[in-house]
């Protein structure tokens, strides 16, 4: 049972004002549990993403302060989700539906994807420690999933494009995908070395979450260079190519 919901404004990793929420459940006859949880927000943002809630006041952190959404968290979702009498171990799909209905709009723009997805993150994690299970398998049965968790796939960021990057290529991402591949760290060396192969240039910068700039400026030309690597690392079968078209 749910026994109090609390909410703050923390800063980011990239020291961006972000929701916090604390979650407090009874557990029978042991001592009442807290679960927190920061809600992640990215550098990008999509035309229809859901509406992150900001107190647009510049002389606070530049108009990103959180303010309005902890408030939305305390005042709205915790008496309404207290009520509800849902609990944390069977009703993650329930909670869910209760804050999107609370909500009502089609991008969360009234309570804030920010205040939603805080409460969400917190309930699910109290729900793990109740079940004593791991994340991925308590997600993975609310879901309805058949198929037992398979480790995903990781796509690695290796030519970046678009608004961030100050060059002329148009798709922001473009990352492989190590199907079957039991080790990754050669992956930069080898890409360093076709690129200067490739190009005749020195200028391989990885920067922030290891992306590479493509000083080609033409995306054909980065997918051209990526799949001569694939060929010379003997594994274009194994690397696809995906692309992240966030266009100018």
């Amino acid at each position: 049972m749910i026994r109090s919901i609390q909410a703050a404004q923390r800063l980011d990793s990239r020291g961006n004002p972000t929701v916090q929420v604390d979650l407090t459940i009874d557990r029978g006859k042991s001592t009442p549990s807290t679960f927190r949880a920061l809600v992640p927000s990215g550098a990008s943002t999509g035309a229809h993403e859901a509406t992150e809630l900001r107190d647009n006041k510049l002389s606070v952190y530049g108009g990103k302060g959180v303010e309005t959404a902890v408030q939305k968290v305390e005042e709205v979702i915790a008496p309404a989700l207290i009520k509800s009498g849902l609990r944390v171990d069977t009703d993650q799909k329930r909670i869910d539906a209760l804050l999107k209905d609370l909500d009502n709009t089609k991008n969360k723009s009234k309570l804030g994807a920010n205040a939603i997805l805080g409460v969400s993150m917190a309930c699910a994690r109290a729900g793990v420690a109740c079940l004593d299970i791991p994340l991925y398998e308590f997600l993975r049965q609310e879901s309805g999933a058949k198929k037992l968790y398979v480790m995903p796939v990781p796509f690695f960021n290796v030519l970046n494009g678009g608004v961030h990057s100050g060059n002329k290529m148009a798709f922001q991402e473009t990352m492989i995908a190590p199907v079957g591949v039991t080790s990754t760290l050669h992956i930069f060396p080898a890409l360093m070395f076709c690129w200067c192969s490739v190009t005749g240039s020195s200028q391989f910068a990885p920067g922030a979450k290891y992306m590479v700039t493509d000083v080609l400026g033409l995306h054909a030309k980065g997918e051209c260079l990526l799949s001569f690597w694939l060929v010379q690392e003997n594994c274009p079968g194994r690397l696809p190519l995906q692309c992240h078209p966030s266009l100018r």
